[in-house]
């Protein structure tokens, strides 16, 4: 049998051209069951020994975890390692502060105790107006024994050193005694008038003029 290779359509052996279209025929082939075969398939490493990829990763994160762990462990027992890092200062944090002032609390309480036993009495005036003189002596007297850069102290009262009523420059004079001395002690306190102001001082800082 000849075949037409455009349209497919059978002659016979003597034909050599189709009738319909005149394409050169060709002999037509029996017909044979069409055998497809299949590409080969190229199984992977892990797929030929059987393993899932998946165990195939978890083995691998495992390995390199304990490879890490192994890496840790040396560095901290190094002593050569562990001393080339250096050992961070520890700073007072306010906590620690707030711990520690307590102990310290009764301590300064106490020095500021003996701070003030210590601290010399600052002199304070009188408020009090003396009596007025019963006898005015008509001698005057002047400042003696006092620097140039501080004052005589008219006291209220004989050996009231805590408080005055008065102050007399050392260079003073004309100061006015008048009463009876009184002695306190190894001191004798006269009873004096300076400008207005009255009270007492001590006789070793007055002189006659």
């Amino acid at each position: 049998m000849m075949q037409c290779p455009k349209c497919f359509k059978n002659f016979s052996d003597d034909n050599a051209y189709c009738l319909d279209d005149g394409t050169v025929l060709i002999h037509d082939l029996p017909e044979h069951p069409t055998v497809i075969v299949p590409p080969p398939y190229v199984h992977g490493p892990m797929q030929q020994q059987g393993v899932s990829p998946i165990f195939a990763y978890l083995a691998i994160g495992l390995i390199a975890l304990a490879a890490g762990g192994g890496i840790v462990f040396w560095v901290k027992s190094d002593p050569n390692v562990a001393s080339s890092d250096p050992t961070p200062l520890k700073t007072a944090t306010p906590m620690t502060v707030a711990s520690q002032a307590p102990e310290k609390a009764p301590e300064l309480k106490k020095q500021q105790e003996v701070d003030l036993r210590q601290r010399p009495a600052v002199p304070q005036p009188d408020r009090t107006v003396p009596e007025p003189p019963s006898t005015i002596s008509t001698q005057t007297y002047r400042v003696i024994g006092v620097a140039y850069n501080d004052v005589l102290f008219i006291r209220p009262a004989p050996n009231q050193l805590t408080r005055f009523v008065g102050k007399i420059p050392p260079n003073a004079s004309d100061i006015q005694v008048f009463g009876s001395p009184k002695r306190v002690g190894k001191n004798v306190w006269v009873s004096v008038s300076y400008e207005g102001t009255t009270g007492w001082v001590n006789s070793k800082f007055l002189a006659r003029q």
